[in-house]
């Protein structure tokens, strides 16, 4: 009889999922992701949110661009990872695949991770940029002249790495497509290894000297990554049709209206102020 059957057990109503956190969402991986797939997604979304590439929604791209590498900083490093984890979502039975833990606190662009060449380039970048108003590929409207304008700071790291592209691509053009990328590493950041320990070396190293080559080897491909793509952005810049011709026009309309007002800018007395790309335009003014 109905009477006798024992009652049915209570329907399992699944957990609801755990929301992702904004970095993993802005990278478009999931929470488990790898390391590898980490890499990829931040190379992504850099070259498709760069702001020289959106032209059309600078200040949204911008900003999102910003965003896309304090992810890409947060999540690649394993130690900042972690701490990110753990105040915004917890992972139960799942070991993520990384190694390593923070080596270098500072951001790739911050003056105390530069050499000498670096802040050389980091200083160059930004008088250059001021001083010819951009390149061809700018909106003349969006030029920041005066670093006290809100938008500055976050301009200064863009045209860093806009020349740190520039002269990657000069490197390689130099050294050959084997042997730049470790070169070039060296001579801009501090303590960037010109050798990595063998397998041997490293297990006889303590646990705290291991985990420091670990560290050192996440930077470094951190910033390899970086700067593969802004080279790759500074080869389609180069691929603009007529590209030295419009910016020879473009700084000979500079020189032509500065010298109607009698501010001739220092570019056309000091060479050394240009980049590479700009002393073979300025060559024709």
């Amino acid at each position: 009889m109905e009477d006798d059957l024992p009652p049915s057990p209570a329907a399992e109503v699944p957990a609801p999922e755990a929301p992702v956190p904004e970095f993993y969402q802005v990278l478009a991986v999931s929470v488990d992701a790898t390391f590898e797939e980490i890499k990829k997604a931040y190379r992504k979304q850099a070259l498709l949110w760069h702001p020289d590439k959106n032209r059309q929604r600078l200040e949204q791209a911008t900003a999102r661009f910003q965003k896309i590498n304090e992810a890409f900083d947060t999540l690649y490093d394993p130690q900042r990872r972690s701490s990110y984890d753990s105040g915004q979502i917890q992972v139960p039975h799942k070991a993520k695949k990384l190694t390593g833990s923070g080596w270098a606190d500072i951001t790739d662009e911050d003056d105390l991770a530069l050499t000498p060449v670096g802040l050389r380039y980091k200083k160059l970048s930004w008088r250059s940029y001021v001083i010819t108003y951009g390149r061809i590929d700018d909106d003349p409207e969006q030029i920041i002249q005066d670093d006290r304008d809100p938008r500055a700071a976050q301009e200064k790291i863009k045209i860093f790495w806009r020349y740190i592209g520039e002269m990657a691509f000069e490197e390689r053009e130099k050294l050959g497509e084997e042997m730049w990328i470790r070169d070039f590493l060296v001579n801009v950041w501090k303590d960037t290894p010109t050798r990595w320990p063998k397998a041997l070396e490293l297990q006889q190293m303590n646990e705290a000297a291991q985990q420091e080559w670990k560290d050192r080897r996440m930077v470094y491909n951190r910033r390899k990554q970086k700067v593969q793509i802004h080279l790759e952005l500074h080869e389609g810049y180069l691929s603009i049709p007529n590209r030295l011709e419009l910016e020879q026009a473009r700084l000979k309309e500079i020189f032509q209206r500065q010298s109607i007002s009698g501010k001739q800018s220092p570019l056309f007395e000091d060479l050394s102020l240009l980049t590479p790309g700009q002393k073979k335009a300025g060559a024709g003014k």
